[in-house]
């Protein structure tokens, strides 16, 4: 057996063997971390501070219960210490050591955010309490603000958040080991998902024939919570026709419509009036994804940067799991398509998940294809789930054949979508009636068409 010397304690205390303290039940504390290393600082340098224990309220066949000293006991025990250093104090009622417990473990530097504010939440009831037995002037927050080192307002949001996961511990899962801001936005995501359900939130959709431009201007100011969308891409290369008559390019070209594929310079007067109505349109905070060609960035940049909307500085991978024209040994296979995601200031809408910036989705298959650049409904249903909630407003001014919109209903969602050509407008409403007959909101990942 070791015995730990208390180093620097001046107060009275007494040694009393390990096996005769109880730990006791719903402490505060639930994770312990770095047991070893105190446990070999005890061994090297001695104790700090003795445990504190009460002969009160201990369990049969033992002595003494402990009130504040976990970490610290389970060091011991690591140790194989005996006897220990104990403070006992049997002057304080059942209320008074759980308050002891919960105070000395919100001073500690190395507890989880979870631990901490449980703390503060279980110190505020205690207090409450014990005002309120004693007939003491009513406990306030300030006063447990006052305690703790906190504002007002921080120990407000720490003890409503603490309370909802104690009343609600399925969401302790759900923010697993997230940040606590992180965890809080989350939540709130949770939260306004299951109250457009409880209102019977139902996902609708607007398909209109017409040029974006106009029809953008029917658009209220920040009614849309997201923007998915592919501009005419102005790759000249398809333009062109490609390199001959074999070339994916060229097939490309044969399904291409008027207003598919504009021209550089016919993009970059696109940008001109498109982004500063894209910035209009968007929630404060809200997110929009733009599919794009790289040789455009530069163009895309100066127009978000002059709409005033915020970009993550690397780009989304959209890696499609096969070459999407021949490399005939020149040249490495393309088979990526880049995303720019952004937001409209102020940031303050989180992503549902963390995930990385390479997304892989198959392509829609040639025989299932109705436009030469028709994204897979599952890919937009990732990025639309990322970005918004149940029952919330999900914008393509570009449409194409109605891919957005109904990605948006599979996730109960409001699609609103624009189309210029009529051929492409039918076809991508007949899409959306399918959709609505099928009941939307199917299971993730089904049907990529």
């Amino acid at each position: 057996m070791a015995k730990i010397a208390l180093r620097v304690w001046r107060g009275a205390f007494i040694e009393v063997p390990l096996s005769s303290i109880d730990i006791g039940k719903d402490r505060c504390r639930t994770s312990f971390t770095e047991i070893q290393q105190l446990a070999e600082s005890f061994r090297v340098h001695g104790m700090i501070h003795p445990l504190t224990v009460s002969t009160l309220g201990a369990a049969e066949g033992k002595q003494y219960l402990l009130v504040a000293g976990e970490r610290r006991l389970r060091a011991l025990v690591l140790l194989n210490a005996d006897p220990v250093p104990v403070v006992v104090r049997n002057d304080l009622s059942t209320l008074e050591r759980k308050l002891l417990e919960v105070e000395e473990n919100i001073q500690r530097v190395n507890l989880s955010w979870q631990e901490r504010i449980e703390g503060e939440r279980q110190a505020d009831a205690l207090q409450r309490m014990i005002a309120a037995d004693a007939g003491l002037p009513m406990w306030r927050q300030d006063d447990t603000a006052a305690d703790v080192g906190v504002s007002r307002q921080t120990i407000s949001r720490d003890i409503a958040f603490a309370q909802k996961l104690a009343d609600r511990p399925e969401l302790r899962v759900e923010v697993g080991n997230l940040p606590m801001s992180a965890a809080i936005r989350k939540i709130e995501r949770i939260e306004a998902a299951e109250a457009a359900s409880r209102a019977g939130v139902v996902a609708t959709a607007a398909w209109r024939l017409g040029d974006s431009r106009d029809l953008l201007r029917d658009v209220a100011s920040g009614s849309i919570a997201c923007v998915v969308t592919d501009p005419p891409f102005g790759i000249e290369a398809i333009a062109d026709g490609g390199t001959g008559e074999g070339s994916k390019s060229a097939t490309y070209k044969n399904q291409l419509l008027a207003g598919d594929n504009l021209d550089t310079d016919g993009v970059r007067s696109l940008l001109r009036w498109f982004v500063p109505e894209l910035a209009r349109v968007l929630v404060d905070g809200g997110h929009f994804y733009m599919f794009y060609a790289n040789q455009l960035y530069p163009a895309i940049r100066a127009a978000t940067d002059a709409a005033g909307l915020e970009v993550q500085e690397y780009p989304l991978i959209w890696y499609k799991g096969r070459g999407m024209t021949p490399g005939r040994g020149y040249m490495y296979v393309p088979c990526t398509e880049l995303i720019l995601f952004g937001w409209k200031p102020p940031r303050k809408r989180m992503l549902e998940r963390t995930m990385p910036a390479l997304i892989e989705q198959k392509t829609v298959s040639v025989g299932r294809r109705l436009h030469a650049f028709q994204k897979p409904v599952v890919l937009l249903e990732t990025l639309i789930r990322q970005s918004t909630i149940q029952g919330e407003t999900v914008l393509d001014p570009f449409g194409g054949v109605a891919s957005t919109v109904v990605a948006a209903l599979r996730t109960h969602r409001v699609g609103i979508g624009f189309e210029l050509s009529p051929q492409h407008h039918l076809l991508g409403g007949k899409r959306i009636v399918d959709e609505q007959m099928k009941g939307g909101g199917r299971e993730k990942g089904v049907d990529n068409e």
